[in-house]
């Protein structure tokens, strides 16, 4: 099937059940395979109006609302089989419901501006078909630590709940040039982004940005450098 670039519509006819996902990846087999799995699971796939996950059951007669499929840039290049094994190699613990990896800094957690892959696309690129991983929170791409993923849509959402009710506690370690004072308890710093010519976003202090709260101590310190921990009270784009 050519791939479309609007908004339209197939209504499965077949007569056994079929997932979602492998209808789609059996319709459009142009697309990779990653973007399938990104457009169920930012609900611009509709069965019947509603959202549903990737391994929802068609039945006879569903109609399912299929969006635009131009193969955007950043989806074009096809994601190196080592950026695939590092990222599989950073797994440090698996559950029923999660995989948690020690993200090396340099890695994106996902695609974005000037970034064509990152964690999550590589981990839904291949080898299961049948698996769709959730990003339960982010991490900026420099920084390195510990990432959870979720193996499905329920188990995001709870860990999302979780964040956002303050019941996580984000710890970060950094080693900063010069000697910090241990009297430096808090750093309230207003923060604006702007976009690099690559699309990379970064942010610097400026009066007109948002407001960032960062409570540190510091554990060590001479002077070339010192260790300290950071934890963030609020969410700025790459506040740390």
């Amino acid at each position: 099937m050519s791939i479309e670039s609007r908004v339209h519509y197939l209504t499965f006819s077949y007569g056994q059940p079929q997932r979602l996902d492998n209808f789609l990846l059996s319709q459009f087999k142009d697309v990779p395979k990653s973007r399938i799995y990104r457009i169920i699971r930012r609900g611009e796939v509709r069965v019947n109006g509603g959202r549903k996950a990737p391994n929802h059951k068609l039945k006879a007669g569903d109609r399912v609302r299929i969006p635009p499929l131009v193969t955007s840039p950043v989806n074009s290049k096809p994601i190196p089989a080592s950026f695939k094994a590092l990222v599989w190699q950073s797994v440090i613990k698996e559950t029923a419901s999660l995989l948690v990896l020690n993200k090396p800094s340099g890695l994106a957690v996902h695609a974005g501006s000037g970034v064509p892959f990152g964690c999550i696309e590589a981990l839904n690129d291949g080898l299961d078909a049948h698996q769709t991983y959730y990003l339960g929170h982010r991490l900026d791409r420099d920084t390195s630590g510990v990432l959870i993923v979720t193996k499905h849509r329920q188990a995001m959402l709870d860990l999302h709940t979780e964040f956002r009710r303050n019941r996580v506690a984000k710890e970060y370690v950094g080693l900063v040039v010069g000697s910090w004072s241990t009297s430096i308890r808090d750093i309230y710093a207003p923060l604006s982004r702007y976009v690099l010519p690559s699309g990379e976003r970064r942010v610097k202090v400026n009066a007109n940005g948002q407001d960032s709260h960062t409570q540190c101590r510091v554990e060590r310190s001479n002077p070339r450098g010192s260790l300290v921990q950071f934890n963030p009270q609020s969410g700025r784009t790459h506040q740390i």
